[in-house]
Parts: C-alpha cells; sequence; structure tokens
C-alpha cells in the first residue's frame, strides 16, 4: 500500500475514535462533543480526499491539522481543558488517537518533504516541514486560547456543577 494511503488510514482512524468519544465527552461538556464531531468528520473527509486524489497541499493541510489536534490535546492534560473543570486524563482512546495522528503526520511530513525536495531541493523542503510543524504548533495553541476565551460567552457548553462535582467525588 502506497504511503498516502497509510496517512489517509491514520487520519482516518483518528476521525473514527473522535467520533466514537463523541457520546462520553458531550455528556461531560457540550462544547468537548461538538468539537470531537466537528474533529472526527473533518479528519474523515480528509481522508477520502487523500485516498482519492492525493496530493501535496492536501498532505499539508492533514499535516498541519493532525498536529494541532496532538499538540492541543497534549495541552489539555496539563492546562484546564477549555469548557472543562481541569487537566483532562490521560485514556486508551485518547492515545490511540494520538498514536494515530502522530503516525499520519509523520507520514505525511515525509511525503510533504519527498514532493518539495524533488522540485525545489532539499533545502526548501526542510524549510517548508519547519513552517508546517512551527503552523500545527500555533494552530493547536490558538484552538486552546480561543476556546478559553470563549467560554465565557457560552457557558451552557461548558461542564454543568453537578458533572464537576461528580468529577471531585471520583478522584
Amino acid at each position: 500500500m502506497s504511503a498516502s494511503r497509510w496517512a489517509a488510514l491514520f487520519i482516518g482512524l483518528a476521525g473514527a475514535i473522535h467520533l466514537i468519544i463523541v457520546p462520553e465527552h458531550w455528556g461531560h461538556a457540550p462544547a468537548h462533543g461538538l468539537f470531537f464531531t466537528f474533529a472526527g468528520v473533518a479528519q474523515i473527509v480528509w481522508s477520502v480526499l487523500a485516498w482519492r486524489r492525493p496530493s501535496t497541499r492536501l498532505y499539508q493541510i492533514g499535516l498541519v491539522s493532525a498536529g494541532a489536534l496532538v499538540v492541543l490535546w497534549a495541552v489539555t492534560r496539563f492546562a484546564p481543558a477549555p469548557f472543562g473543570h481541569g487537566p483532562e486524563a490521560v485514556d486508551g482512546f485518547g492515545v490511540l488517537c494520538k498514536i494515530s495522528e502522530g503516525l499520519g503526520a509523520v507520514v505525511l511530513a515525509m511525503l510533504v518533504f519527498q514532493g518539495i525536495a524533488s522540485q525545489a531541493g532539499r533545502q526548501v523542503a526542510w524549510r517548508l516541514i519547519g513552517l508546517l510543524v512551527a503552523a500545527a504548533l500555533a494552530g493547536g495553541l490558538l484552538t486552546y486560547g480561543v476556546a478559553r476565551a470563549a467560554e465565557p460567552l457560552a457557558p451552557w457548553l461548558g461542564t454543568s456543577a453537578e458533572t464537576h462535582d461528580h468529577h471531585d467525588h471520583e478522584h
């Protein structure tokens, strides 16, 4: 199987995992359910497009978006998750999803590098990879910041006091 198809499978698997966890997270905080629905659908759509019509531009989009989701996940393990009650726990679905996204991002980086290096040279390809990784980092941090800023504007999308109390008694 080609590398582009592996990337599509890895990102598609991450999308499926995002959709599987929607009900659990929706019950915790509707904003989380909405976010995972959007992320899952977007990843599956990207995977279908990448499977059918692979392109360097699509690889770049996939690399940045998968990287941004990995960064966002990492940030929310240490800092309070937007619309939540604190940092999120590390769980099996989350780890599997991030491994899948990470593998997809690595394959996509290799594909982007190969495509650009053959056209413009290795130095240009390395610069582009650096920019894409920086864009992924910025995208994850920006998503976190925007969501934190939106919390006071849409408090009904956050964790309810009842859910918060329940979690406090569990831990």
